[in-house]
């Protein structure tokens, strides 16, 4: 059950760090 957690607050941080580099991106391009 610890597994599932980590791997769900993984892949959330993964999209969060994604959109911040989104923004980055946009806002430097």
């Amino acid at each position: 059950m610890v597994f599932s957690v980590n791997l769900v607050f993984g892949y959330g941080y993964l999209d969060t760090s994604m959109l911040y580099l989104n923004r980055f991106y946009d806002e430097s391009d």
